[in-house]
């Protein structure tokens, strides 16, 4: 699972920006 190792860096390193960004997708 390639995509939840880059979900967990991106927490990692910024958790605010990538839910954030990652949210404004998911919710539209």
């Amino acid at each position: 699972m390639p995509i939840n190792n880059a979900v967990q860096i991106c927490l990692q390193t910024v958790n605010i920006s990538c839910l954030g960004k990652k949210n404004d997708t998911t919710d539209s």
